[in-house]
């Protein structure tokens, strides 16, 4: 029976093939070629969970120079978010709303995964 219950796991692992992974991801986000290179968080992997889509509002603390390293969203009274796609131009230390998927697995350390679909800049709180 546990020989069985491998060999499900292993085919299941097999199935997802480049499943939002590597080159595909980086397609999916609309990176490539050398310039993404330049936008940081373009050489992590994932597999996003397309049935969760999320927004949460919070400062962006890490803005990814390298490209196999994430950006960095700290909601106040949660753990962080690694971001991963484009900021559109948003620095270290902005408020923004970031809505997106969330990834059952990703190469961003520990902390929980969005892929960033849509990002807003909000006013700095007075």
């Amino acid at each position: 029976m546990r020989i069985i219950r491998n060999l499900a796991a292993l085919a299941a692992i097999a199935s997802l093939g480049g499943c939002a992974t590597g080159q595909g991801l980086m397609t999916d986000l609309g990176f490539g070629g050398a310039a993404a290179e330049s936008r940081g968080s373009s050489n992590v992997q994932a597999v996003w969970r397309d049935e969760v889509r999320v927004t949460v509002e919070g400062q962006v603390t890490l803005v990814a120079a390298d490209p196999n390293q994430c950006h960095l969203l700290t909601v106040p009274g949660e753990d962080p978010y690694a971001l991963v796609g484009t900021l559109g131009g948003v620095m270290e230390g902005e408020r923004v709303e970031v809505t997106g998927q969330l990834a059952a697995w990703s190469t961003c350390d520990t902390y929980r995964t969005l892929r960033i679909n849509r990002i807003r800049r909000l006013q700095p709180v007075s």
